[in-house]
């Protein structure tokens, strides 16, 4: 896969998060994929660990913004992203309010 496909897949990976889009999400994870940080909480592969969190964020409207992609070793690369989140709807059983949350993280794909 060259480096433009990578990073379109990617790109696909974060928009799943974004858009809270669960069926999306099976189609652009690979089932091979593991999660490093999956949640012990979650049942079935690690794709269903990864649609869980997408089911269970849905009160957040989600934004990544890919801020550096390097190209590693064949299929891989290292991503580092700022996500924002707004709180907008039932979140851990509290209601809605506007809270705005800002992360940094830097991860290995895929």
């Amino acid at each position: 896969m060259n480096n433009a496909k990578i990073a379109a897949a990617i790109g696909r990976f974060y928009e799943c998060w974004d858009r809270g889009n669960r069926e999306r999400n099976e189609q652009v994870v690979a089932p091979e994929r593991v999660d490093h940080d999956r949640s012990p909480l979650a049942a079935g592969n690690d794709v269903d660990a990864i649609g869980a969190w997408l089911q269970f964020l849905d009160g957040l409207a989600m934004n990544h913004e890919i801020e550096q992609l390097h190209m590693l070793v064949e299929d891989q690369a290292l991503v580092r992203w700022t996500a924002s989140a707004q709180y907008i709807g039932e979140l851990f059983g509290m209601p809605a309010r506007v809270l705005s949350v800002p992360q940094t993280c830097c991860e290995k794909q895929p």
